[in-house]
C-alpha cells in the first residue's frame, strides 16, 4: 500500500509539473516556475520513495521465498495430519462442513476460480516448462509466478491441491503444486482490468513459469 501510494503521489506530481512548466508572462508566470520546480521536486522524492519500499519488499519476498523452501525440504520425523510423505496435501473436505465451504466464512480458492470463470475473464498467459526432472527423483511440481503488472496480483490455483498467492508488483513467487489438472485465476487490485482464467495441466518432477501482464 505505501508503495502503490508513492507511485500514485509521485504521477500526480508529474501532472502537476506539466501544468505549471507551461510558464507564462509576469507574476502568473514566475509562480508557475515555482511551482513547477516544487512539484518536481516531490516527484523525484516520491519515485526514490517508491523504489526503496520495492527494495524491501523484494527482500521481504525473498526471505519467505527461502523459509518457504526450508520447510519444504526439512521434513519432519512425524508428518502432521493430512500431509503424505512426499509432502503434499491430502485435499479433502472436512467432514463437519459442506464442500466447498470455509471455516471463517469466506470463499475457498474454488468458490473465486468458479466465480471468475462464469464472469467475464481474460485468457490466463501461458505457463512455460523451464526443467524437468529426467529421473523423476522428486516429484515435485513447482511454478514460478511472475507478477509484471502495475498492481497487486491475487492468483488461484484450484485442482488437485488449493493454494492462493498475493504477489506485488515486478515481484516472483514460486510455489510447490502437484501433478494434475488445475484451474487457475488471477485477478489485481484494479477494477478497470479483467481478471483472468484457465485449466492447466502440471506434470511431476517439473518446473514451470508463468508471467502475469496486462496488455496494452
Amino acid at each position: 500500500m505505501s508503495y502503490q501510494t508513492a507511485m500514485q503521489q509521485a504521477l500526480e506530481s508529474d501532472q502537476r509539473a506539466i501544468s505549471n512548466c507551461s510558464g507564462g508572462p509576469g507574476f502568473l508566470g514566475g509562480l508557475k516556475a515555482v511551482a513547477c520546480a516544487a512539484d518536481r521536486t516531490t516527484s523525484q522524492q516520491k519515485r526514490a520513495e517508491a523504489q526503496s519500499l520495492q527494495l524491501q519488499i523484494n527482500q521481504k519476498q525473498s526471505q519467505i521465498t527461502s523459509s518457504q523452501t526450508s520447510l519444504i525440504t526439512s521434513a519432519p520425523s512425524v508428518l502432521p495430519p493430512g500431509c503424505r510423505p512426499d509432502g503434499t496435501v491430502i485435499a479433502a473436505a472436512p467432514s463437519s462442513l459442506p464442500t466447498g465451504s470455509a471455516a471463517s466464512g469466506e470463499p475457498t480458492v474454488h468458490d473465486v476460480v468458479e466465480k471468475i470463470r462464469a464472469a467475464d475473464h481474460a485468457a490466463m498467459p501461458p505457463a512455460q516448462r523451464i526443467t524437468v526432472d529426467a529421473l523423476g527423483a522428486s516429484g515435485r511440481t513447482t511454478m514460478t509466478v511472475k507478477n509484471s503488472t502495475a498492481y497487486e496480483l491475487s492468483v488461484f490455483f484450484d485442482g488437485p491441491v488449493s493454494t492462493k498467492l498475493t504477489i506485488m508488483p515486478g515481484v516472483s513467487q514460486d510455489v510447490d503444486l502437484a501433478p494434475g489438472t488445475f484451474h487457475v485465476a488471477g485477478r489485481v487490485t484494479a477494477t478497470d482490468v479483467l481478471p483472468f482464467y484457465g485449466e492447466q495441466l502440471y506434470a511431476g518432477s517439473t518446473r514451470y513459469s508463468v508471467t502475469f501482464y496486462i496488455a496494452p
